[in-house]
């Protein structure tokens, strides 16, 4: 019979580890710090069941082993910088960095495709990562369209757009941004740091600065609801640039050097100090 620890707990499956520490006590290999493997069970208590790691070379690429893991996979990201361009889907996943988004850099490989694109009717949920290096035509570093995103503990950071989302674009999302750090993306059209086109979700406890646009040098909402909450957007700019009048679809630009929105979402708790307007 397994051990009692002296406080109550039993270690039923004799693996060193009692009822409160194991996450499957009549499991004795699954138990903190155990070697996961395909088996449907959490084998290293880690809350998830079959994760990959990309870790030491054990996968030549993050999208590799996202290929491998599949509807419903888990994909956990050792420290690093990682030169891909990502991509997730039509199905469920989860992709995080171990050790957080400041050591683990997700650097786009080639030009006009973002660091990370989320697509298809697909859930993702992205923790702990940072994406940088992107020049594309819309969601410079990260880009959803028509999906369900969440991004959290993450930073967005040196990213182009030649329209609009320079750090982050979202058209017909639902997005949770979480905890994140949108700073010096530049969108030669609306939302220097983020655009949310049609989109529903909030944006909270995230910090939004440096970031250059047109209209919306922070962050740009158009169509949907995206609540703001407990953010700090400054040091923004939206810029007056020269534009044909046939280009121009919102006034002369320049509006919203913080935050340009048009929805009617909550606003609340934010810090917004700094940004610049053409307006001024």
């Amino acid at each position: 019979d397994g051990g009692d620890d002296g406080g109550g707990y039993e270690d039923v499956d004799e693996d060193g580890y009692t009822a409160d520490e194991d996450c499957d006590d009549n499991d004795p290999d699954s138990h903190p710090g155990g070697e996961e493997v395909p088996d449907g069970a959490d084998n290293d208590c880690d809350g998830y069941e079959d994760e990959l790691e990309v870790c030491d070379g054990v996968w030549d690429s993050i999208q590799d082993a996202l290929d491998a893991a599949g509807d419903g996979g888990v994909v956990q990201v050792c420290a690093g910088t990682y030169v891909e361009n990502l991509s997730i889907s039509g199905i469920e996943q989860t992709l995080m960095g171990i050790e957080g988004a400041g050591i683990t850099f997700v650097v786009a490989s080639e030009t006009a495709v973002s660091p990370l694109t989320v697509s298809g009717g697909a859930d993702a949920t992205v923790l702990g990562l940072t994406f940088t290096g992107g020049a594309t035509e819309n969601g410079g570093g990260v880009l959803c369209s028509a999906s369900d995103l969440i991004l959290g503990d993450a930073i967005i950071y040196g990213n182009t757009a030649v329209a609009s989302g320079g750090g982050l674009g979202a058209f017909g999302c639902n997005v949770d941004v979480l905890n994140t750090s949108i700073t010096s993306n530049v969108a030669g059209r609306y939302g220097g740091g983020a655009v949310f086109s049609e989109s529903r979700g909030e944006i909270s406890d995230s910090l939004v600065t440096g970031n250059i646009g047109y209209e919306g040098g922070g962050l740009f909402v158009y169509g949907g609801n995206v609540d703001l909450m407990d953010n700090e957007i400054t040091n923004n700019e939206a810029l007056v640039p020269e534009l044909p009048d046939e280009e121009i679809e919102w006034g002369a630009g320049g509006g919203g050097g913080g935050i340009w929105t048009s929805n009617s979402a909550h606003i609340e708790g934010n810090t917004i100090a700094g940004n610049i307007s053409g307006y001024n």
